[in-house]
């Protein structure tokens, strides 16, 4: 039978000391483990008590947020959320013994930036009772940066004017933005997925191919000018710029694709030039009677009467010149912003027998009557005197313009209301509906294709609205179409006697 062997009581007390102290050294070690792994832990970790004091806070989130542990530990955690009712909505949930994860916050940090990060969070409690929070703070500055980065370039793309698509190596389109469908009049879910070659012409298939292999080998192709075609089948010239996409490997996997519309440009170019045919023909026209004129002072034997004829017909044509030229330098002030006004108290009546007068060789060499019933007698405007000169004299030319010779005109003025009321009326051309609008552009009626660009450069009428409005006032025309007349009114603010 085994033999019982008893300890001496101190031996077994000794033993019981060693077990319980290696027990306690290895609690201990244990402990100190797990707070060396909380203090140095890769995220942000912290305690808050029930009144929303900070107990405790690991090294993460102090190099976090650049506070030091006396800066940090012991304040109220409220001092370091930018939201308030974010942290009140925290901690209120918590003492419910609510858990959550990952909720975003902004934080104060020391050096007066704001760090976005995510919280997530349980409550310890003991008999019931709210202790602390148990708290990770995870820092997604760096994340939030680069979303609101690529947000804010899909706003830009999306919102831009230009078609943005993409396209992959076969030319297979796999992205499209809202400029795209403006341009080319697809839908996204029209268009994704189906070929490039749906907007490109047929003849010039073999050109987008080229571009392809191209992007292919890396090289980029830019403000190239071509042809697209629209989903009505209308042609849109464009200018393309396209350019390889990568993947993170740097190996080319696509294409993008930036269309701009150009056909307002082209057609600006063309109304330019067309501007410009018209410019050289209206002052070519003077120059011939002023050559005739001239050489007729200087045939041998001319009569006085003749000189004098030919000097009349020289300072005529002269004139005109010298209008058709202020003008221009009028639009060219317009353009640049430069246009001055130097207004002052004047009486209207004048004004415009001034410009009747200065217009009636124009009325007369047409043969046209003129009837004038201005009743602007008493009649004070703030104005430039010579802007509104102008602008009869640019409305009375404009209908002796487009009245046939013996044609009539008829100015009438009257104040009311606050307003002085200037009406030329003419039995010329006329207008139709669609010539309303453009009247009053700036080169508006310089198209050959308008009965109304005869001998004309588009800008007087240009000036009347630009010069009218600049002082307050309007123009309205109004036609009962073509070949019956039109009637332009100008209101202006005055003092009525």
């Amino acid at each position: 039978m085994p033999i019982e062997m008893e300890f001496p009581p101190e031996q077994a007390e000794r033993s019981r000391i060693r077990e319980l102290e290696l027990e306690a050294e290895s609690l201990r070690r244990r402990v100190a483990h797990l707070e060396d792994f909380l203090e140095h832990a890769a995220e942000g970790l912290h305690m808050v008590g029930p009144d929303g004091t900070i107990l405790w806070a690991n090294q993460s989130e102090l190099e976090m947020l650049g506070y030091t542990r006396e800066e940090y530990v012991g304040r109220k955690i409220n001092r370091f959320h930018v939201d308030q009712p974010v942290v009140e909505d925290f901690l209120t949930r918590l003492v419910r013994g609510e858990t959550f994860h990952s909720l975003p916050a902004r934080l104060w940090c020391r050096d007066g930036t704001i760090r976005h990060v995510v919280v997530s969070s349980s409550g310890m409690f003991r008999d019931g009772d709210f202790v602390c929070t148990r708290c990770i703070t995870r820092d997604v500055t760096a994340e939030r940066i680069v979303e609101e980065g690529l947000a804010r370039l899909a706003s830009i793309v999306e919102s831009t004017d230009d078609a943005v698509l993409s396209k992959d190596l076969q030319g297979v389109i796999t992205s499209w933005n809202g400029g795209a469908e403006r341009v080319y009049g697809f839908t996204a879910a029209e268009i994704i997925g189906h070929p490039i070659l749906k907007i490109v012409p047929p003849e010039l298939h073999e050109e987008e191919r080229q571009i392809l292999r191209r992007l292919a080998a890396g090289e980029r192709t830019d403000h190239h000018e071509t042809v697209r075609l629209h989903k009505s089948g209308r042609r849109v010239p464009v200018s393309i710029t396209a350019s390889p996409l990568r993947d993170r490997a740097g190996r080319i996997i696509g294409a993008s694709n930036i269309s701009r519309d150009i056909s307002a440009r082209i057609e600006g170019q063309r109304r330019k030039d067309q501007f410009l045919a018209i410019l050289a023909h209206e002052l070519r026209n003077p120059l011939a009677p002023v050559r005739n004129a001239l050489a007729l002072m200087r045939q041998p034997g001319s009569g006085e009467e003749q000189r004098a004829r030919a000097r009349a017909i020289a300072e005529r044509q002269t004139e005109h010149m010298a209008r058709l030229l202020d003008d221009l330098l009028d639009v060219s002030r317009i353009t640049n912003g430069r246009v001055e006004l130097r207004k002052e108290r004047v009486a209207l009546q004048p004004l415009v027998e001034n410009a009747v007068d200065g217009v009636r060789h124009h009325i007369d060499a047409k043969s046209q009557e003129l009837t004038a019933d201005v009743r602007l007698e008493g009649v004070w405007i703030h104005a430039d005197p010579v802007r509104v000169q102008q602008i009869v004299s640019n409305l009375l030319t404009n209908a002796a313009k487009y009245t046939d010779a013996g044609g009539h005109i008829a100015l009438a003025g009257a104040a009311s209301d606050g307003y002085a009321q200037i009406r030329v009326k003419d039995d010329g051309i006329g207008f139709g509906p669609e010539m309303a609008g453009r009247l009053f552009t700036l080169f508006g009626q310089a198209d050959p294709g308008n009965p109304r660009s005869a001998g004309g450069l588009g800008i007087g009428l240009a000036l009347v609205r630009e010069f009218a409005e600049r002082h307050g006032g309007s123009v309205h025309a109004h036609s009962d179409g073509p070949m019956r007349g039109a009637e332009f009114t100008v209101r202006l603010p005055c003092e009525t006697p």
